[in-house]
């Protein structure tokens, strides 16, 4: 998987950046982060492996499209704890959708050149 330097979330765009000194929030180091104001999303390489860090990627997507939809589960009396967990979990499962499942990014002329033969069958 391969972690942008920037990414689209519904129409706005994230500054994806990585830093090599520890993130602190509320009182204790993260992974990283993702800023609504400034629309970035800083992930901490110093403290994690390659795939540590596409999990890390896509926990703060999922806060990036929770933002951009304006679903805010503490609004819903979710502790900031459980909201952690929710898109914790939620990232790590489209981190495994995406690894189970690399074709899901392909584009069509990917697909086409990685498996011609579908092209044969339509005809």
């Amino acid at each position: 998987m391969i972690i942008p330097n920037i990414v689209r979330v519904g129409s706005t765009f994230y500054q994806v950046k990585t830093q090599d000194t520890p993130i602190v929030m509320n009182g204790g180091q993260c992974l990283g982060y993702c800023d609504l104001y400034s629309h970035t999303i800083m992930l901490d390489e110093t403290m994690q492996d390659e795939q540590t860090m596409e999990q890390t990627f896509c926990h703060e997507l999922i806060h990036a499209m929770m933002f951009e939809r304006k679903i805010n589960l503490e609004a819903w009396g979710l502790t900031n704890a459980q909201m952690e967990h929710v898109v914790d979990s939620l990232g790590i499962s489209l981190h495994q959708i995406l690894m189970d499942n690399p074709d899901i990014t392909m584009t069509a002329e990917e697909f086409d050149k990685k498996y011609p033969e579908n092209k044969e069958e339509e005809k």
